[in-house]
């Protein structure tokens, strides 16, 4: 797909602005110039999503849609962690970041897409990446399980979550392909399935519909949930998942995994001590915060307000963890001497006012290394809590 000159071409302009280039125009005429602009511009933005794919330079990539639509590395990766089996599938195959992970990890891998385009430039990938245990099928999942007649250790899906009109969409049934009207035919065909959704997805919503889930993983990358995996054992129906919580943040991959009923873990409630902790962005998606505290042996503000406290630091917390340096009641006209002007970052917790609406209030400027928690105590007072990182 790409020539020695081709890929001279796009190494030698890595780092030039696409639309001069486009203005100068590309020295070639057997290719299309937007086929090299999108190369050049797809290097430039996966840098950190895809380092490995970056570092081979033969490797072709997608339009911009279809690699927003891809997992990234870190996340393949995780992926192929938790899919193990001598034969799996990814009905969804798209770009093939998430089966070429796979394809590291298990026997044979059997990758399917509908696309021309997508396949024939994944076909190709995979001759770059030298993949030998690889079989590429130009399918819908729909027709795969249909007729085949294998079954499978596992099977991936990803559905697409672009209606026809390109519309985002997130709900089970409004995905393609619709995994609630596949569940029944998925039982005969694999003993395991893990599906990736969109992270706006309600758990309770999903635990409903999907019946066999055994676990639910919770992907964030530098604190913004990207992805929920579902894994389903169809063997076992109706089974109470645990949650596994995973953050990757600076190349470090913390985890924690919820496995205790909320009611069984008992909890106590403090006022703020010498550290503050603020769950990660995949633990509050999950929203159970009981054996957090056991775990860590931590104490909590308010059974609303979801803060931990501790007199000692807790270096190992999957979150945030600040040195408190003052509390005080929160008196408004009190405060509006104290911060107007001064640079630092808001957040309240179980607070009837929004961080822009005190930001406003206050006059204060974003930023800084100072942390202000506006929060509500056990005893249902209204507080503020100035602390700064503590690692």
């Amino acid at each position: 797909m790409l020539s020695k000159a081709h890929i001279q071409f796009i190494k030698e302009n890595i780092d030039s602005q696409l639309t001069e280039l486009v203005l100068k125009g590309f020295p070639f005429e057997d290719v299309d110039a937007s086929f090299l602009a999108q190369q050049i511009s797809a290097r430039q933005r996966m840098k950190k999503k895809l380092p490995s794919w970056i570092a081979k330079d033969d490797v072709v990539f997608p339009p911009k849609l279809n690699l927003a639509q891809s997992s990234s590395e870190e996340t393949a990766n995780y992926k192929a962690k938790i899919i193990n089996g001598s034969e799996v599938a990814d009905l969804t195959g798209g770009f093939g970041i998430d089966a070429f992970a796979l394809a590291k990890t298990n026997k044979h891998v059997i990758y399917t897409e509908k696309d021309d385009s997508l396949f024939n430039l994944v076909h190709y990938n995979s001759t770059v990446f030298e993949l030998k245990n690889f079989e590429m099928i130009q399918t819908t999942a729909e027709t795969f399980l249909k007729n085949t007649k294998s079954k499978l250790d596992w099977i991936y899906l990803d559905p697409s979550r672009r209606d026809e009109a390109k519309k985002r969409v997130f709900l089970f049934e409004d995905c393609q392909p619709n995994i609630l009207s596949l569940l029944p035919i998925l039982q005969t065909k694999c003993d395991f399935l893990l599906m990736k959704t969109s992270p706006l997805i309600d758990l309770s919503y999903g635990i409903k519909e999907l019946k066999y889930v055994r676990k639910i993983h919770i992907v964030a990358v530098e604190n913004e949930v990207k992805e929920l995996l579902w894994e389903l054992d169809f063997s076992n129906e109706e089974i109470l998942p645990s949650f596994k919580c995973i953050q990757f943040k600076k190349g470090k991959q913390i985890e924690f995994e919820i496995t205790k009923d909320e009611a069984s873990t008992e909890v106590t409630y403090a006022k703020p001590l010498q550290y503050l902790y603020e769950p990660n962005a995949a633990l509050m998606k999950v929203g159970k915060f009981n054996q957090l505290a056991e775990s860590f042996q931590l104490q909590k503000l308010h059974p609303n307000s979801h803060l931990f406290i501790s007199a000692t630091l807790e270096k190992e917390f999957p979150g945030r963890v600040f040195f408190v340096k003052k509390v005080e009641e929160y008196k408004p006209k009190q405060l509006k001497k104290q911060l107007k002007g001064k640079k630092m970052n808001i957040s309240t917790r179980n607070f009837p006012l929004m961080a822009k609406d005190l930001i406003k209030l206050f006059k204060t400027k974003d930023g800084g290394e100072n942390y202000v928690f506006f929060t509500t105590d056990f005893n249902q007072q209204k507080i503020v809590i100035s602390c700064i990182k503590a690692m």
